[in-house]
């Protein structure tokens, strides 16, 4: 199978997302590291082992035993039934390869909007927790969803299908179909003209949608 060349967040966040566990755990993320569509590394735990501010880590609840101190903003917690778990950012198991896929990518998303509130987008600045884009004095209200494309079209440097974008967006929504999604970028495009004037702020071809 390829690696696929969706989103990599370690490059946009200047962080590096790593997997930390015992062996049998960094075996199984090392098997499934051709499928998920982010990319990421691995470090086996150990009790001298620290956390720090350059990278995300992903490990299982009962493994945060061995370390001496978390941080909770540069943590995702895979919590087990039964384990109780609070004050970081949690994603329960078990569940399938897709909805884990899903979540880690939300949690990194929303992790994103925690450490970098403002980013630039060509010669725009995205503001993501107030959910505006703005060039100088001008600005405009964006939604959640139209946050989240320009967001994701922005974080990749090769086109998007359509497919690979409402997997993205929606979370593997068995609901929403490409028209929905072509909807979704043709108010954003409007609102983009209407406001800026600027006719090629999402482009298209035949791999996708760019920003």
């Amino acid at each position: 199978m390829s690696k696929k060349n969706i989103i990599f967040f370690n490059v946009n966040m200047h962080k590096n997302l790593i997997f930390i566990g015992d062996e049998n755990f960094i075996k199984t993320f090392k098997e499934l590291k051709y499928f998920f569509n982010f990319n990421y590394n691995f470090q086996e735990i150990s009790q001298s082992f620290k956390i720090d501010d350059l990278n995300i880590y992903i490990l299982l609840a009962e493994d945060t035993k061995k370390i001496k101190s978390l941080n909770y903003q540069n943590c995702i917690i895979l919590v087990k039934p039964n384990y109780k778990f609070s004050d970081f950012d949690t994603i329960n198991l078990p569940c399938s390869i897709y909805e884990l896929q899903s979540k880690i990518e939300e949690k990194l998303i929303s992790k994103k909007y925690k450490l970098n509130s403002k980013i630039q987008v060509k010669n725009y600045f995205l503001d993501m927790n107030a959910r505006t884009l703005f060039k100088k004095d001008i600005s405009i209200q964006l939604t959640e969803k139209e946050t989240k494309l320009i967001e994701i079209l922005n974080m990749n440097s090769q086109p998007l299908k359509k497919d690979e974008l409402i997997k993205l967006i929606w979370n593997y929504s068995s609901t929403v179909d490409t028209h929905t999604l072509e909807t979704h970028i043709y108010r954003l495009r409007k609102k983009i003209s209407d406001k800026f004037h600027d006719q090629n702020f999402i482009l298209i071809n035949e791999n996708g949608y760019y920003i």
